[in-house]
């Protein structure tokens, strides 16, 4: 979401003439897109803006946007003098006008959310020429206790079809061959309008469209459907990736969390998925959330086990501002909370490796990222999301290659290329 916000930023301020600055010291406009998951990164966006003094009194003008923006709103201006504007994911479409406001020394806060504003609606300056981000819903109505997300991004909005559609046919025809269909909770598409989900008609849809890979993030096991398997496993271009984040692995946190469903249910969607030849699953997993035992912890560590994993984002808990979980009272101690999640951590390389190294001796398509920052190697990434290294000169972004697997490490895989 970020990404796709970020790409709409730049999208804009290059149609009104600014080009991208090669530093933040050459820049006169600044603009910190953020992310309010977690703790950290909130600290490290205010030392980073307060690390921007230079190019300040050089003149330019700093603005914060994203979550955190959304969040803190006018304590931002408070804390940091340096910034001009704070505006969140709603307010993406006047920017300039905070900008020129800026530049004439007025400083502005704009954290209206509007559920009729889609930042698809505005132009993109796209990472890499052959993807594309399509936004389908924002914002979330699950309220998990610990999430800030329904606070920061608004309760859940579907796109109209139409305009999805019409926005893939669009991307399609200006040459863009991988698309990846984002929102809070995908599988949840249609709900406000349909009264139950329609995700998998619309996925159907546009795979249709033509792409080479259309891939779909993030969804959620409470709103996930049978008939997604069946349409992942029957249609070649959709990507064999699957995100569902699971959490925990205990059902008393899982319940605490306000998940909407059990580790068992988790488990029974899992072996349906593992019936799709090749398939990558990964998810995101919390440890340290208030009350946490280490019964309930093992049980997390068992189902990374049995669910064999491909990847796995480990967080420990935060909390948050708005979150229900942040007010509970058994808070699990921080040196527990590290404790645990290195056990995880270590746990999780072990699965991840496991499966990587079932892929030694497969040759598999795999579309090139750029340059690795192993030294001497292209970095691509397969139709299941893998990345795998290999050596062989030049290659465009965006080429599909083959690769014949040699090696492979927790979190990547090493290969030869296969000349055609």
């Amino acid at each position: 979401m970020n990404k796709h916000d970020s790409e709409r930023i730049s999208g804009l301020l290059e149609v009104a003439g600014f080009l991208p600055a090669s530093s933040s010291n050459d820049a006169d406009v600044i603009i910190v897109n953020t992310c309010a998951v977690r703790e950290n990164a909130v600290k490290r966006l205010k030392g980073y803006v307060r690390s921007l003094g230079k190019p300040k009194k050089r003149g330019a003008v700093i603005g914060i946007a994203g979550c955190v923006a959304q969040i803190e709103k006018e304590r931002l201006l408070k804390e940091i003098p340096f910034v001009d504007f704070v505006f969140g994911p709603d307010e993406i479409d006047d920017l300039l006008t905070f900008v020129s406001e800026a530049i004439n020394g007025r400083r502005t806060v704009a954290t209206e959310f509007d559920t009729h504003f889609f930042a698809s609606e505005l132009p993109s300056k796209r990472e890499t020429p052959h993807h594309a981000w399509l936004l389908i819903t924002k914002g979330c109505d699950n309220f998990c206790s610990y999430c800030v997300v329904p606070y920061a991004r608004g309760k859940m909005v579907s796109r109209k079809r139409e305009d999805i559609i019409n926005e893939a046919k669009k991307l399609f025809n200006d040459g863009v061959l991988d698309i990846t269909l984002i929102g809070q909770n995908v599988n949840a598409y249609g709900k406000d309008i349909y009264g139950k989900t329609d995700f998998v008609n619309l996925l159907d849809e546009i795979a249709n469209i033509g792409f080479r890979k259309v891939s779909f993030a993030t969804s959620h096991p409470a709103d996930f459907q049978d008939q997604l398997i069946e349409l992942m496993a029957s249609k070649g271009n959709i990507s064999k990736q699957l995100h569902l984040p699971v959490q925990s692995g205990s059902n008393r946190v899982l319940m605490r969390m306000k998940r909407g469903y059990t580790r068992e249910r988790y488990l029974e969607i899992v072996e349906k998925i593992r019936k799709i030849p090749n398939l990558s699953l990964t998810t995101d997993i919390i440890v340290g959330f208030p009350g946490e035992t280490d019964k309930d912890f093992n049980e997390t560590i068992e189902l990374v086990e049995v669910a064999s994993f491909d990847q796995v984002f480990t967080f420990m808990f935060s909390p948050r501002p708005f979150a229900e979980a942040s007010k509970y009272e058994d808070q699990i101690p921080e040196d527990v909370k590290k404790e645990r999640f290195q056990i995880l951590t270590e746990k999780v390389k072990e699965v991840n490796l496991k499966q990587n190294l079932r892929l030694v001796g497969d040759a598999l398509d795999a579309i090139v990222e750029g340059k690795s920052k192993t030294r001497g190697f292209v970095q691509a990434r397969t139709e299941t999301g893998k990345v795998v290294l290999f050596k062989n000169g030049y290659h465009k972004v965006g080429e599909k290659v083959k690769v014949l697997i040699k090696d492979a490490g927790p979190h990547h895989l090493v290969g030869e290329l296969i000349k055609d």
